[in-house]
């Protein structure tokens, strides 16, 4: 397996794929940071 230099990786846009798997990634990332907030704010909602 190739050595992969990630933090380079996040800040090309000139791979192919890129733009789709960040979209994906970013959407993730957002809906589980929300998850968080609500199941602590709102831990005893049943």
């Amino acid at each position: 397996m190739a050595n992969i230099d990630l933090a380079k990786r996040a800040y090309d846009h000139g791979w192919r794929l890129d733009p789709s798997i960040r979209r994906l990634l970013d959407t993730d990332f957002y809906k589980l940071l929300m998850l968080q907030l609500i199941w602590r704010r709102f831990r005893d909602v049943p």
